[in-house]
């Protein structure tokens, strides 16, 4: 199944398997059942890892600053279609 270019990050919670996608800037959500991609979004310059758990994914990109513990306050700044794809919102 296609997702984004320069696959470079995977990771599995249950159903759902996630593939950071470097070359393409994106983050995939694959629903393992089907088997189908059920969401793309564009994360980002050079997303190259990702972590995952039933709730959500976390996903390293290339570049960016590192945040350790996210306060609440920086949590509630994200964008909103991240929180949503992260399970946060």
């Amino acid at each position: 199944m296609p997702v984004g270019t320069g696959p470079t990050g995977l990771a599995a919670a249950g159903d759902t398997v996630w593939v950071a996608s470097t070359a393409s800037g994106t983050l995939s959500q694959i629903d393992a059942r089907r088997p189908a991609v059920v969401a793309t979004v564009r994360v980002g310059a050079r997303p190259y890892a990702v972590a995952a758990d039933r709730q959500g994914a976390w996903v390293a990109v290339l570049g960016q600053p590192v945040m350790d513990s996210p306060s609440p306050a920086s949590v509630s700044q994200l964008p909103a279609w991240l929180l949503r794809l992260c399970g946060a919102s």
